[in-house]
C-alpha cells in the first residue's frame, strides 16, 4: 500500500471545503488513509481554471504547507524530496448525488463487522493506494474522481522506473470518440493525445489487442517535472492559475491537465502546433483571451519537454460517471452485491432482487422493483385522508414529474412547463377531484405507460403529473376554510371588483407556510399588516368567471380569475 505524504482534494465550491476536509479526516481515523499524512482540501480560486489550473494551484498549496512545516519562510522545492503527494480533483457537479461524483454512494460493503458508507472516492483511493501507485517513486500523482477504476489484483511493478507516467485502460473505438485516447510509439512513449477525434484518428491509437488506450485519470509527475510545474506560480501568465497569483492581481487563466500540460510533453507536436492549436474543450488561442492562452502555452513549452511513458493495463475496466441518469441506475444495480446499505426497510420482501436501497427508510407497503434504485429517501405508504396526506402526496407526484423530465433528457423534449389538460389524463384528474386518491394515482400510472417512448411525450407526461399535484395542493389549501373566522359574501360573477390591501411585514418564518414545506414539516409565520401614510398601499381589480368544458362526454367546471394591479 502506498504511504502518502500529502493527500489533497480540490473543491469547485468554497462552501464544500470544511465538509470535504471532515470526510478525509474521518477516513484517516478509520485507518483508510495514513495516520501521519497531511490532509488538505483546496478550493479552486476561480470558477474556470480547468483541471490543469487546479493542479498547479493545488501543487502550490501542498508545497506551501510542507514548507511551513519544515520551517521555511518561503515555498521551497526541497520539500518535494521523497514526498509522495496525491492530488484528487472533484470537478463539476453531479446531478445524481448532492456531493459530487467523489462522494456518490455505492452499494458496496467493505467490512462484515461494521456497516458504513462506501463512496466512489473510497473505491478510487483503494485502487490507487494498493494497485496502481503502490511502490511508485517519489513524485506527485494527479487523478480526477469522476470515474471508477477496476484493476486486477496484482500490484503493478515500478522497479527501475524513472520519469513521468500516464495510466490507460482499454476501451472500444465507439466509446473513445466521445472521450480521449493516448497515441504511443513502439517504446510505449506517449506521442499525442486525441480528444473526441473521428473514428479514423482514434483507430490509429489501437493496440495489438484491438482496444485503444483511454485517457483514464491517473497521472504521475516525477520529482523533476513536479518542481518545474511548481515554479510556474511565479511565472506570468500561469501565476493566474494559483490563489497566490490572483492575490497579487494576476488574471485567471484556464489550463487543461491533459490537453495543455501533458500534451506539451508529447513528442509528435511542434512548438507552433502546441501553442496555436485549437483543442476541443479548451480556451481558444484565437479568441478574446487568445494572447494569454498562447503566452501560457509558451511557458509550458519552455518549461516542460520529454514524453511520458504509458502504463497500459489490458485487464482493467474504466467506468466514467456520465451525466446520464439511466447509466447511473445501471451502474448502481450492477456494482457490488449489497441490496441494502445503511437503510431500514419495514418489509424486506417488498424489495426485489436486482434493486438497490441506499441510505433510506421504507415504511409500510413500499415496493421496489428489480432494476430500481432508492437512495437518500424516507418513503411511506399514505392513505387518503387529511390535508397533510394530500400535501405529501402532491409532493410525490411532483417528484415523479421531475423524474419524467430527467428521463427525457435536458432540452430534448421541449419546454418543461406547459399545459396539462390532455383528454387522456382527464379520468385520473376526475378521480383526484372526487377525493379518490388511490384510484387517481393508479390511473395516472396506467396512463403514464403510454407516454414513455419519446422525450416529448415524457415532458408532456411530466406536465400532467405536475397538474395532478396542483389538484391535490388546491384541495389541501381549501381545507383551511375550517379555520377561517367569519365568512364574507362571495362577490358576484362577471363584475370587476376594486380591492385594497395593507402592506405586510414578515417577522419570522417567511415561506414556511407554503407547500411542500408546510405539509412535510409544518410551518409557522408571524407577520403584521400595516398601512402606509394612513392608506392601504396595494390595490388591484378582480373579475371572476365560471365556465364549463366537455371532455369525453364528461362535464368539468372551470373557475377563472382575471386581475390587474394598480
Amino acid at each position: 500500500m502506498e504511504k502518502w505524504t500529502v493527500i489533497v482534494l480540490t473543491c469547485q465550491h468554497k462552501d464544500s471545503v470544511y465538509a470535504f476536509q471532515r470526510e478525509l479526516e474521518v477516513r484517516q481515523k478509520q485507518g483508510v488513509l495514513p495516520v501521519d499524512a497531511l490532509l488538505l482540501t483546496v478550493p479552486d480560486p476561480h470558477a474556470r481554471l480547468g483541471s490543469g489550473g487546479a493542479t498547479l494551484n493545488t501543487m502550490l498549496v501542498a508545497a506551501e504547507h510542507r514548507s511551513a512545516r519544515a520551517g521555511y519562510g518561503v515555498v521551497n522545492a526541497d520539500v518535494l524530496d521523497e514526498a509522495r503527494i496525491l492530488i484528487l480533483y472533484t470537478g463539476r457537479d453531479f446531478p445524481w448525488d448532492g456531493c459530487s461524483r467523489a462522494f456518490c454512494w455505492m452499494p458496496v460493503q467493505t467490512s462484515d463487522a461494521v456497516e458504513g458508507t462506501v463512496c466512489c472516492l473510497d473505491l478510487l483511493l483503494d485502487c490507487l493506494s494498493t494497485k496502481i501507485c503502490a511502490g511508485s517513486p517519489p513524485g506527485i500523482w494527479v487523478c480526477s474522481t469522476d470515474m471508477i477504476l477496476n484493476i486486477p489484483t496484482q500490484v503493478i511493478s515500478w522497479d527501475g522506473f524513472s520519469g513521468d507516467r500516464v495510466v490507460a485502460l482499454p476501451g472500444d473505438v465507439s466509446f473513445a470518440v466521445n472521450h480521449g485516447v493516448f497515441l504511443t510509439d513502439a517504446e510505449a512513449r506517449v506521442c499525442n493525445i486525441i480528444y473526441k477525434g473521428s473514428k479514423e484518428k482514434i483507430s490509429c491509437a489501437a493496440l495489438p489487442d484491438g482496444k485503444v488506450p483511454l485517457v483514464s485519470g491517473p497521472v504521475f509527475f516525477s520529482r523533476t517535472v513536479a518542481e518545474k510545474l511548481l515554479q510556474t506560480h511565479v511565472t506570468s501568465p500561469l501565476d493566474g492559475c494559483t490563489y497566490l497569483g490572483m492575490d497579487l492581481g494576476a488574471l485567471p487563466i484556464e489550463i487543461s491537465l491533459f490537453l495543455d500540460i501533458l500534451l506539451c510533453l508529447c513528442s509528435d507536436l511542434t512548438e507552433h502546433e502546441f501553442i496555436n492549436g485549437e483543442r476541443t474543450g479548451c480556451t481558444s488561442p484565437s479568441g478574446p483571451q487568445g494572447a494569454v492562452v498562447r503566452s501560457g502555452r509558451a511557458v509550458l513549452w519552455r518549461t516542460l519537454r520529454g514524453p511520458p511513458s504509458l502504463l497500459y493495463i489490458p485487464d482493467g475496466l474504466y467506468d466514467y460517471l456520465t451525466l446520464s441518469g439511466r447509466e447511473h441506475v445501471i451502474r448502481l444495480t450492477e456494482t457490488g452485491t449489497e441490496m441494502m446499505i445503511l437503510s431500514h426497510i419495514q418489509d424486506v420482501k417488498s424489495v426485489a432482487e436486482g434493486s438497490r436501497v441506499i441510505n433510506s427508510v421504507l415504511e409500510g407497503d413500499v415496493h421496489v422493483s428489480a432494476g430500481a434504485v432508492v437512495q437518500h429517501c424516507h418513503l411511506q405508504v399514505l392513505a387518503a385522508g387529511s390535508s397533510g396526506d394530500l400535501g405529501v402526496a402532491a409532493r410525490c407526484l411532483a417528484c415523479i414529474a421531475d423524474v419524467l423530465g430527467c428521463l427525457a433528457g435536458e432540452g430534448k423534449g421541449g419546454l418543461r412547463s406547459g399545459p396539462a389538460a390532455n383528454p387522456s389524463w382527464a379520468p385520473a384528474f376526475k378521480l383526484l377531484e372526487e377525493g379518490n386518491l388511490p384510484a387517481g394515482v393508479q390511473e395516472l400510472a396506467n396512463q403514464r405507460k403510454h407516454w414513455l417512448s419519446r422525450p416529448d411525450l415524457l415532458v408532456r407526461a411530466a406536465r400532467h403529473y405536475e397538474g395532478s399535484g396542483q389538484i391535490l395542493l388546491r384541495k389541501a389549501v381549501i381545507s383551511a376554510r375550517e379555520f377561517v373566522i367569519g365568512q364574507g359574501e362571495m362577490p358576484p360573477m362577471g363584475e370587476w371588483q376594486d380591492v385594497e390591501c395593507p402592506a405586510r411585514l414578515d417577522l419570522s418564518g417567511g415561506w414556511s407556510d407554503t407547500p411542500p414545506i408546510a405539509f412535510e414539516h409544518g410551518g409557522l409565520v408571524v407577520n403584521v399588516a400595516i398601512k402606509v401614510d394612513g392608506k392601504r398601499p396595494i390595490r388591484f381589480f378582480l373579475w371572476q368567471r365560471l365556465f364549463a368544458i366537455s371532455v369525453n362526454s364528461s362535464i368539468f367546471l372551470r373557475y377563472a380569475i382575471y386581475t390587474k394591479c394598480k
